[in-house]
């Protein structure tokens, strides 16, 4: 069987629709989290120190999305801004220790999921495709 770019494109995207609803369902049903509220928190917990421009970066949004995500996140009291001592202008960002608590359950909640989903891929295979398709749009941006 033979498929155009077209077709592997739309597969793609279908097949990444559908595995990012099935988490989506699943995280808000077990934990109230929405996953785009999970990948901004992943975020602040990785990036030390965390601006909104870096949750913005990462999660290629725009800065607007991603301190209305922020927002949330904080309203729900999953983190906190603080004054940016080298910046009056932006905020640092920090998980609360409810924030912790919730990453950690939400992190249980998918890793079967996704270990499901990719029980018959070959990772590493699957990895250096999208790793060259990467490479292909933006050879600086690659991970490795």
């Amino acid at each position: 069987m033979t498929l155009s770019a077209r077709q592997l494109f739309d597969r793609l995207v279908h097949v990444e629709t559908l595995l990012w609803g099935r988490c989506d369902e699943e995280l808000q049903h077990q934990t109230g989290l929405t996953l785009g509220r999970l990948e901004v928190l992943r975020v602040i917990a990785s990036v030390d120190p965390c601006r909104v421009n870096e949750i913005s970066t990462r999660l290629l949004i725009t800065v607007g999305a991603a301190s209305k995500l922020v927002d949330r996140l904080e309203a729900s009291g999953l983190c906190q801004r603080q004054p940016n001592p080298q910046d009056r202008r932006s905020s640092l960002l920090t998980v609360t220790d409810t924030g912790h608590a919730t990453l950690t359950q939400a992190e249980a909640i998918l890793e079967p999921l996704l270990n499901q989903a990719f029980a018959s891929v070959s990772l590493p295979a699957l990895h250096d495709a999208l790793n060259h398709i990467e490479r292909a749009l933006d050879p600086a941006d690659t991970p490795t």
